[in-house]
């Protein structure tokens, strides 16, 4: 480490959007650079990435630092957070070739929209001797090697080092926490993924954050709602069946006597829960249809399924 000038904290950011794994890094970056007398400085591209947004990146970003208690300013020990410029000077110039000639840019500065560009125009006007601190994901430990490799021309006095937070693991399938399947859970309206994304503190505003900021709707349909009609009648009905199958084989009692006809039934046991459901029109707020022959099983299912269906069970005393 030098051993004269000050000490910088700074990471170049996309955050589109950020989530709980952004978040751990801030904070345990900052408590090294209140340690050090230091600010931390996040610079922010303004890039949207699959239809994320800087402005919806930042609005969540500030509630999640609020929520978390985390302090902004340009003091030590606090994050400042700067939006990058749509262009920004690199220090190359534009080449003598046959595309830059016919483009008119021969000899012009070259821009970029890389939030590291101008992260790396500020280190140059650091004090001599200064040293960097470049906090980033396990997953990416070489921004500080990239960072003091881009440097050691201009500014070949300035030590670099990277501050490596342990990632963030996506609890829905594993790996580390990204931003990119954080943008597919917006993107493909699953709002229960979303949450998973959201930091603790911050678990109680993730409908405000989702329908607010993300315009997004909270579906509240759950898989059997979303089930047609017919094809919930034909699984109760399967239920329902096979439930009064096993108690009539446990109580002989119960069993009625078949009469002739329909001992010469030759149905199968799929036939007769396919046609009894057919029977229910495909309506569930109807009766179940019957037949001319009915089994006993079949005649307890239909008594027991138009109870069911006539009967108020929210009713209270």
């Amino acid at each position: 480490m030098a051993q004269s000038g000050e000490t910088f904290f700074m990471s170049a950011v996309g955050f589109k959007p950020p989530h709980k794994g952004h978040i751990k890094m801030i904070k345990e970056a900052l408590i090294s650079a209140l340690s050090k007398g230091a600010n931390y400085k996040l610079f922010m591209g303004r890039k949207d990435r699959d239809g994320v947004t800087l402005d919806q990146s930042i609005q969540t970003l500030k509630i999640f630092l609020n929520d978390a208690g985390i302090p902004l300013g340009e003091g030590s020990g606090e994050l400042s957070v700067e939006a990058t410029p749509d262009s920004s000077p690199t220090s190359k110039k534009y080449g003598d070739n046959p595309k830059n000639i016919k483009l008119g840019r021969v000899g012009k500065t070259v821009h970029t929209s890389s939030p590291f560009q101008p992260l790396l125009n500020f280190a140059q006007n650091f004090p001599e001797n200064s040293f960097i601190v470049v906090p980033t994901s396990s997953e990416d430990p070489k921004r500080g090697d990239i960072l003091k490799s881009l440097l050691s021309k201009s500014r070949p006095d300035l030590d670099v080092e990277t501050f490596a937070v342990e990632t963030e693991n996506d609890p829905s399938g594993g790996g580390k926490l990204s931003a990119t399947a954080m943008r597919e859970s917006i993107n493909s309206g699953n709002f229960e993924n979303f949450k998973t994304f959201i930091p603790e503190s911050s678990l109680h505003r993730a409908e405000e954050i989702w329908t607010e900021i993300f315009n997004k709707e909270i579906n509240n349909n759950n898989d059997v709602a979303a089930i047609e009609a017919s094809e919930l009648t034909e699984m109760i009905i399967e239920e329902l069946c096979s439930k009064v199958k096993r108690l009539l084989k446990e109580d002989s009692n119960l069993l009625l006597e078949p009469d002739e006809e329909t001992e010469k039934t030759e149905e199968t046991e799929e036939d007769a829960v396919e046609e009894v459901s057919s029977g229910a029109g495909g309506n569930v707020a109807g009766h179940m249809g019957t037949r001319d022959i009915e089994k006993p099983e079949e005649t307890l299912v239909r008594e027991v399924y138009n109870y069911l269906l006539n009967v108020d069970i929210f009713t209270e005393d």
